[in-house]
């Protein structure tokens, strides 16, 4: 196994988070929003190292588990401040998810906006009382918006969509906090005919040439941050 690092830039001053007896970087997430450092501190909170399984059976030696993040309510109040401005934005205030991640943030949602309706996503119907797939009030004359912690394969995001298409939603953006950029999950959803932005793109080292990263960081994370830079001065 490499070295192995989590980079966190925050605008001109990185922060980095290592592996024990590490020295090389191994993924960066980019920021130049003015409050960059909320971003740096969230996912400082929520990065782990250890022996870790994924739902695949792969290990890796680290994990950006933002669900500890949003177990605090100033963390998951202020993301889901920005997760329904993001919404608005869109012509919508009606949010969707399935898993851990995404119940915390609906539920900081419902906390900031009075006007917000959410459902939780079920894997699979009920066998008793109503024998729903979707938990909560959500309205299918209006779009929904599916939320995420983090992006990587997408197929849990994918997954939602089709269920709530199913049901009889209209389902066209996934806002996340963290999309893995190597996990084609944007494309995954894109394919579906759902756009996906976030907060961060999270990206593994070596796949911007050195010259090139902060200049092609600072293009895509300018397309990300703006939409958030009113919230963050």
């Amino acid at each position: 196994m490499r070295n192995e690092e989590l980079q966190i830039a925050k605008r001109d001053q990185p922060v980095s988070l290592y592996l024990p007896d590490s020295s090389a970087p191994l993924i960066h997430v980019m920021s130049e929003s003015p409050q960059a450092r909320f971003l740096c501190d969230f996912a400082q909170r929520c990065f782990f190292t250890g022996r870790f399984v994924t739902k695949g059976g792969r290990r890796h030696q680290w994990i950006l588990d933002c669900r500890v993040g949003l177990g605090q309510g100033d963390y998951a109040q202020t993301l889901a401040r920005e997760i329904v401005l993001q919404a608005k934005a869109r012509g919508t205030l009606q949010f969707a998810g399935t898993g851990f991640g995404s119940y915390f943030l609906l539920g900081a949602i419902l906390g900031v906006e009075k006007q917000a309706r959410v459902g939780l996503v079920r894997s699979n119907r009920k066998t008793f009382g109503r024998q729903n797939r979707i938990e909560g009030k959500l309205n299918t004359n209006q779009p929904v918006c599916v939320i995420d912690d983090v992006i990587n394969s997408g197929r849990t995001a994918c997954q939602a969509v089709e269920v709530l298409r199913q049901e009889g939603f209209v389902v066209n953006h996934c806002l996340c906090l963290f999309h893995f950029n190597w996990g084609g999950g944007i494309e995954s959803l894109a394919k579906e005919g759902v756009e996906c932005s976030g907060l961060a793109t999270v990206s593994r080292s070596g796949q911007l040439q050195p010259e090139a990263s902060a200049s092609a960081s600072r293009s895509l994370f300018s397309q990300l941050c703006r939409p958030f830079a009113k919230f963050f001065n």
